[in-house]
């Protein structure tokens, strides 16, 4: 697997980007300098000339439109970042410096200039499964991982459930969204296991996408935990920290009975689960491996073809790295991931997946290398400090 390489050198009167064309990709320049022109014939009107630090193509990352004007580069050994729709939402949302700057950038710009400027987690990687598909409808489908193992897959955002039926009590990690709970059952009483049977539901972090259905196990008494991090945004209601504008879904409290650490163990009878703290997607993600049968619930940390699942509010990318060398080192043989497929080869899922995280790392240090963010920075804790003021 090979990192897309996001940094291009051009000479004199290379083309970066032709007007008309389309990308959802924004551009800082690292050296050199870059014009921004619009042709008509053989005749070329100027706009604007940029320099090293400054950025232009930011309204095609937000919006998709066609580019309104092209790119030059202008000045020998011109070096442009490329940073695509996905690098710039990480950003946004784990660097408020380089939102700060993005608005700072648009505000000061004449008014009809943006738009001469402007141009216009995949949860699978696309690879068959080899294990046995039980039932499948137009909103799941059951698959069965192991022996006593099952996923319950959503054809919906929903995240994945999975059924782990131990010889001494049954659990459920996660529960996929409220209204994916009628197929969810569905699947349940298809193996023998409605939901009175389930002793507890384990929650992998508390996005809505993950807990959205367990309320309803609140309603019938099943115990349900989460890491203490997790049940404490859970409890509270933290609506930003659990994505829940994302979906619509009813807004119902969930409950969280049991808090789990760091090397608590789920002892199921014929299985094991050591509860394992993976901060990086969130910071309250846990991964439940069952050393024995090598079996990898790793929720939105680890995903099939090492699929990154994101980074997100309370989240950070070292954080996500340290997780996944964590999981490098295990013998697992099974990953159950909260989204997509199984998969039988989590050791090569997690080397892509630690590439992919260094190289996003790498590049966010590039990027605010070039950027010199720290006049950003003041506004930020300036805020901090007027949030403690007296009111008047």
């Amino acid at each position: 697997m090979t990192i897309e390489k996001c940094i291009n050198e051009f000479g004199v009167d290379d083309i970066i980007f032709e007007e008309g064309s389309t990308g959802r990709e924004l551009y800082v320049v690292l050296d050199g300098e870059v014009e921004i022109a619009k042709f008509s014939g053989a005749s070329k009107t100027s706009i604007i000339k940029l320099g090293k630090g400054e950025f232009f193509g930011e309204m095609a990352v937000i919006d998709g439109s066609a580019r309104s004007a092209t790119a030059i580069a202008a000045a020998p050994n011109t070096k442009v970042m490329r940073v695509n729709h996905a690098r710039f939402v990480y950003l946004v949302s784990q660097q408020p410096a380089f939102a700060l700057m993005v608005m700072d950038a648009l505000s000061k710009r004449p008014r009809g200039q943006c738009g001469q400027l402007s141009g216009g987690p995949i949860m699978s990687d696309g690879k068959p499964t080899a294990f046995p598909v039980l039932m499948k409808n137009d909103t799941c489908s059951l698959i069965q991982a192991a022996d006593d193992v099952y996923q319950i897959r959503f054809s919906n955002r929903a995240a994945n459930v999975y059924l782990v039926r131990g010889s001494a009590r049954t659990i459920l990690i996660d529960t996929g969204l409220s209204s994916n709970y009628a197929a969810m059952v569905e699947c349940l009483n298809f193996v023998g296991c409605p939901p009175e049977k389930i002793d507890m539901v384990v929650l992998s972090h508390e996005h809505l996408d993950h807990i959205g259905a367990a309320w309803h196990f609140n309603e019938r008494r099943t115990f349900v935990a989460a890491h203490r991090l997790a049940a404490n945004k859970i409890m509270l209601r933290d609506d930003f920290s659990m994505l829940r504008k994302m979906f619509n879904e009813p807004n119902v409290p969930v409950n969280i009975d049991i808090w789990l650490e760091e090397g608590n163990l789920i002892d199921l009878g014929n299985f094991r689960l050591n509860v394992m703290h993976t901060p990086g997607h969130t910071s309250a993600c846990i991964t439940l491996f069952d050393q024995d049968k090598g079996l990898l619930f790793a929720a939105d940390t680890l995903m099939p073809g090492g699929v990154m699942g994101g980074v997100f509010g309370s989240g950070s990318i070292a954080d996500y790295i340290e997780s996944l060398e964590r999981l490098k080192g295990l013998n697992a043989k099974i990953l159950l991931s909260g989204h997509g497929r199984l998969s039988d080869a989590p050791q090569e899922d997690v080397r892509i997946a630690i590439a992919r995280s260094h190289g996003l790392l790498e590049d966010t240090a590039q990027l605010f290398e070039a950027l010199d963010a720290r006049s950003n920075f003041e506004p930020i804790m300036q805020s901090v400090r007027d949030l403690n003021k007296l009111d008047d």
